[in-house]
């Protein structure tokens, strides 16, 4: 029996999991943050010029993924640049890119 991948999202079933990671060459960007559903399910610290392992996504799930000035700890948390995204149930892989602006780019592998 295979072992079931901890994913983002909701009760609903895992039609593929999509593991993902956060590059970030903006200074200003401390953190993604990942909804579901309209609910924050998980924030990830961002640091500049690195890259951090991102959460496991569950293709089956639409995501919006915000970018922020703030640590994922802040209260309020400052919104940045938004995307939705829905993983494809065709890759393994995907990036988010925050570029100099905050901006958050997608690319699949």
């Amino acid at each position: 029996m295979a072992a079931s991948v901890p994913t983002l999202g909701t009760a609903q079933s895992v039609q593929h999991a999509v593991s993902s990671r956060i590059i970030s060459v903006a200074a200003g960007v401390r953190s993604l943050a990942f909804s579901a559903n309209g609910k924050t399910v998980a924030c990830y610290a961002v640091y500049a010029n690195r890259s951090v392992a991102g959460p496991t996504l569950n293709s089956a799930v639409n995501y919006q993924v915000v970018s922020s000035s703030s640590s994922c700890r802040d209260q309020p948390y400052a919104v940045g640049y938004s995307v939705n995204f829905q993983p494809p149930s065709n890759k393994n892989m995907v990036f988010f890119r925050t570029d100099g602006a905050g901006r958050i780019a997608i690319t699949e592998n």
